[in-house]
Order: C-alpha cells, then sequence, then structure tokens
C-alpha cells in the first residue's frame, strides 16, 4: 500500500513536471537560436547563410547586413531587390549611437497625376507596368551603408550575391508558388522577366529546382566593379530608361542622375513602452509612428491581466489600430512636402486622448482608412561579437513590384507609385520626385534599467505597423521569448469597419466574444504569410548572449554562433 501511495505520488510529480514545460515545447515550431560571436536571421536561409559566413570572416553587423541584403535580391525576388529600395537602422554599441538611412525610391520628375486618367475620368494608379515603378533606392543605400560603417569594401560585399545568381540556388516551397504566379508577367514588358528568370522558358520552376539569373549577376558584377555611377546615371541607367521609355513609363537619365538617399532626417521616432525605450522610423514610413501611437495608448491597460489572445487583449489593440490608422491617413507623407508635428502625434498625451475614444466594450464602425495593400517585403536583423545591430526592411511593394523586368539588367522593378493616391488632397497624392507612403519600419528596443536590447522588422504590407505592436506587447506584458512571441497567432484589420481577420489557432470562445463586441471576424489558416514574417534578434549586454528568432510563416531562418 505504501510503495503504491509512493508510486502515485511520483506519477503525480512527473505529470506537474511534463505540464510545467508542455506550454513552451507547444508554443513554437522551432527553438530560438543562440550565441555569442554572431547571428544573422532573415527572410530566407540562403541569405542568412551569406551574412553569417561575411561575420565568420571577420566582419561587422554591417558587412553582414549589406551581403546579405544583396543576396535576398537573388533568392527572393519576388519581394525585394536592386528595383527596390528600404530602410536600415545601425546602432553603434561602443558609441551607443543609432544610425537611421532612408533610401526610399523616389517618383520620376516628369510623373503627373494625369498620367493616371482612366477614360471615365477619374483616376486610378495600377499596380503592375512601368507607370507605377519609382527610381530604387537599393544600390545607393546598400553602398552607403558599406562606405560608411562596414570594414570590407561593397565590391567584395556583392560577391556572395552575384555568385547565387550566376551558379543558382534552389527554389523552396513559397519560392515556387511565387515564381509560379510571375509567369505572366514575366511573359509581359518585353519578355525581359522571361530571358532573365526561366531562361526563356515558358514554365515555372518548381521546389527543389535551381533558378539562375546571369543577367541580374552581370548587372551586380558592374555596379561592383565600376561603381555605384554605373546605375545611377552611366551605361545601365540609360538602358534601362531606354526600356521604360519604349514601355510607355516616363524616366529620364536626370531621375537617376540627381537620385539621394538621406541619414537620420527626420530624426528617428522615440518613445516608451513600459521599462523600454523604443526607436523607429518617421515618415516616409507610417508605420513607425502607427506603431508608436498603437503602443502609446496601450499602455495605460493592464494587458498581463486579460491574457494572451483573449479577448479583451485582442480588442483593444484592434481598436488602436484604427485610431493609428486613421492618422496615417491624415498624415503619413514624403516630410519633405508637410511639416509634420511628430512630437505631438506620438506623444503620451495624445495617445490619452486617442485612447479615451475607445469602447472597451464596443467595436468602433467608423473608420476608413483606405486599401489594404499586399506586401512584397523582405527583412534581416544582424548582431556582432561587438554588440553592433543592423536591422534593415526592403521592398518591391507589391510581391514582383511592377511586373517589369528592366531591359537586360535581371531586375526587377518597384510598385511603389501604387502606394501614393489619387486625391489631390491627399498629403501622399502622386506627383513627381516624391517618395511613397510606405508600411515598412524598423524597432530598436532598450530596457531602460538594464540595457537588453532586441532589433525587429517584418514585411507583411498594411499589417506590418499592426504585426510589429502584437509581438512587442507579448514580449514585454507576456514575458515571451521572442520567437515563441513571433509565432503567436496574430490579427489583421482590414482598414475599414469592422472586420478583422484572425489566425485560425485563436479559440472559439475569443472569436465568438469578439463578435458579441461587434467585430466581423473572418480567419486565416494557421501561420498565414497575410500577418507578416517577423525577424528579429535580442541582445544581453551583460553576458554576450544573443538570440535570434525567425518566423515560420514565410521562409523565415536564423543562424548564430
Amino acid at each position: 500500500m505504501k510503495k503504491q501511495k509512493i508510486l502515485s505520488l511520483m506519477m503525480v510529480f512527473l505529470l506537474c513536471f511534463a505540464l510545467s514545460f508542455s506550454p513552451i515545447l507547444a508554443s513554437t515550431t522551432r527553438p530560438e537560436i543562440v550565441g555569442t560571436h554572431g547571428m544573422v536571421t532573415s527572410n530566407h536561409p540562403l541569405a542568412s547563410k551569406v551574412g553569417m559566413d561575411i561575420l565568420d570572416q571577420g566582419g561587422n553587423a554591417v558587412d553582414a547586413a549589406v551581403a546579405a541584403a544583396a543576396a535576398i535580391g537573388v533568392v527572393e525576388p519576388y519581394l525585394s531587390g536592386a528595383g527596390g529600395d528600404g530602410f536600415a537602422f545601425y546602432y553603434d554599441a561602443a558609441a551607443d549611437q543609432l544610425h537611421y538611412l532612408n533610401y526610399s525610391a523616389r517618383t520620376p520628375q516628369n510623373l503627373t497625376l494625369e498620367h493616371f486618367k482612366t477614360d471615365d475620368d477619374e483616376y486610378s494608379i495600377p499596380w503592375r507596368g512601368p507607370l507605377s515603378t519609382m527610381i530604387p533606392g537599393a544600390f545607393m543605400g546598400w553602398n552607403e551603408l558599406a562606405n560608411r560603417f562596414a570594414t570590407k569594401s561593397f565590391a567584395d560585399l556583392m560577391q556572395p550575391a552575384i555568385k547565387l545568381a550566376e551558379e543558382g540556388f534552389p527554389l523552396t516551397d513559397m519560392g515556387a508558388n511565387q515564381f509560379n504566379n510571375f509567369l505572366s508577367m514575366a511573359l509581359d514588358y518585353g519578355e525581359f522577366g522571361l530571358d532573365a528568370w526561366y531562361d526563356g522558358i515558358p514554365e515555372a520552376p518548381r521546389v527543389g529546382d535551381i533558378v539562375r539569373n546571369p543577367r541580374l549577376a552581370e548587372t551586380y558584377r558592374r555596379v561592383a566593379e565600376e561603381g555605384i555611377e554605373v546605375f545611377y546615371g552611366g551605361e545601365i541607367g540609360q538602358h534601362i530608361v531606354d526600356v521604360m521609355q519604349d514601355l510607355g513609363g516616363v524616366w529620364e537619365i536626370e531621375d537617376l542622375e540627381n537620385f539621394y538617399v538621406e541619414w537620420d532626417k527626420p530624426a528617428p521616432i522615440e518613445f516608451s513602452y513600459r521599462d523600454y525605450d523604443f526607436y523607429t522610423v518617421p515618415y516616409n514610413s507610417s508605420g513607425g509612428v502607427a506603431t508608436a501611437q498603437i503602443l502609446n495608448m496601450m499602455e495605460a491597460y493592464d494587458l498581463a491581466s486579460m491574457g494572451v489572445n483573449s479577448a479583451g487583449y485582442l480588442h483593444l489593440l484592434i481598436e488602436a489600430v484604427k485610431l493609428a490608422a486613421a492618422d496615417r491617413a491624415e498624415w503619413a507623407c514624403d516630410p519633405d512636402l508637410v511639416d509634420v508635428p511628430f512630437d505631438e502625434l506620438v506623444s503620451k498625451e495624445y495617445a490619452a486622448q486617442r485612447r479615451a475614444e475607445i469602447n472597451p466594450y464596443v467595436a468602433s464602425d467608423g473608420y476608413q482608412a483606405g486599401m489594404e495593400r499586399p506586401g512584397g517585403t523582405s527583412t534581416l536583423s544582424v548582431v556582432d561579437k561587438d554588440g553592433n545591430m543592423v536591422t534593415m526592411v526592403f521592398t518591391l511593394g507589391a510581391g514582383w513590384g511592377s511586373g517589369v523586368t528592366a531591359g537586360e539588367t535581371g531586375i526587377v522593378l518597384n510598385d511603389a507609385c501604387a502606394w501614393l493616391e489619387t486625391d489631390p488632397d491627399s498629403p501622399a497624392v502622386v506627383q513627381g520626385g516624391v517618395r511613397t507612403r510606405w508600411n515598412m519600419h524598423m524597432v530598436l528596443g532598450m530596457h531602460q534599467e538594464t540595457a537588453e536590447r532586441f532589433v525587429m522588422s517584418t514585411p507583411g504590407g498594411t499589417s506590418i505597423w499592426q504585426t510589429i505592436p502584437q509581438v512587442i506587447t507579448k514580449m514585454v506584458d507576456f514575458d515571451m521569448g521572442m520567437q515563441e512571441a513571433i509565432e503567436s497567432p496574430r490579427f489583421r484589420w482590414s482598414l475599414s469597419g469592422v472586420v478583422t481577420s484572425l489566425e485560425d489557432r485563436i479559440s472559439p470562445e475569443v472569436i465568438s466574444q469578439l463578435e458579441s463586441f461587434g467585430h466581423e471576424i473572418r480567419l486565416y489558416s494557421s501561420y498565414t504569410m497575410s500577418v507578416g514574417g517577423v525577424a528579429g534578434v535580442t541582445y544581453n549586454p551583460e553576458t554576450g548572449v544573443m538570440t535570434g528568432a525567425a518566423d515560420p510563416r514565410r521562409d523565415g531562418y536564423a543562424i548564430g554562433f
């Protein structure tokens, strides 16, 4: 009898022990990657490997980031590349200083609203075609980062991407789906896309097939060897201008010659949430301000007591997203055109005014904040052995951008014009020489006492600035590790009325309660790309330990040692 009682107690102990660990095992599909010498996480494993190789060769975080960004332009050509643009943060650990680079695309100077007038005297910006394209900033941005902060030359950092484009890379399942989607567009616009990405054969590659683009390899090689001037006004640039004009675009060589990128203009947005100081991106990224506003509104609520992904937690976040979206529609634009009151928009006082408009039990129905936009965006984050950190986000706009391949260059061009507006009263109305209203942004978070810090960014179109606050609140309010916070189920508001989509891992009871509040709930499948693909890295300056996290919703992968 005594022996049986002891065995029963042991079984209870073992069961309790197992249950205490089961939430951790069940809450992630992959582990956080840890290291002390370097960490790279991105939306593609081959790009992460390129960055890690650079760190292993003694490069710093900027070296790794530039090489990985160029590589992503090869292996994820449907999301980013030399025909796109982006933003970058570089945190210099020794100087305790953050540097912000905006290498956004700009519209051709000759572009006007009248170019988008339809037969019925309305205005509409197409998602595809030469008029949707803007002058890309990627080459100049990568080069600027390398020249200012890298230890290796820009030419050396381009070599891994050149090799990938020339020798080829195997397609993932996501890549095969994207190439299948692109085939019809590759046949348009002079069939340059077909010749570049499909070897001239009108058949989409499948999972595991090797994809090469020798034309892109040659463009990368010439830019590396001759300098970016060959693109921004030189022979390659003139070739692209000629092609664009033949296709019906309005590019001029002066658009490339006069292109420029900017450091710290405007300065990064600063705000606090709980015991963290945060830094994010100002306009022309609408996402940075929106993220700051959402978190400022959430700070007054005891989210932890509500429970992660509870109806109360989700309802409050959705309502804060709606309010931030309304401000985004009113203010977000190229800041060279409008004197934007950034300090007011991200202040705690303004957040309190906006928060007062939230009914804790009723979904608001009065907000119309534009059209949902799909995202053709990539991201990466890096930390090196000295604690320097880089996070970058870069894009073509929608998947495969404009669908236009720039002649013989092998480069797919962005559709950044499609993210501007046709309303003449909008601060983001389409016109010549302006930057578009992007959603993409990054964040650097730093603990106010311990100085532990993390960087993260995500693709996802208009879900970007909805996703980042969800991940941050789960890390800060619910004490989740970054990988667990990334994998936790997410939502996406539709930018209109009460329609919100949730990943189907949210419980039916929570969905029912949200519906009782007035939300119209639609379900995504688990781990949908529609709610982003976060990549991030944390760093503890006391121990030197870094952790990398990557989103299973895309081809995300973290590598560290």
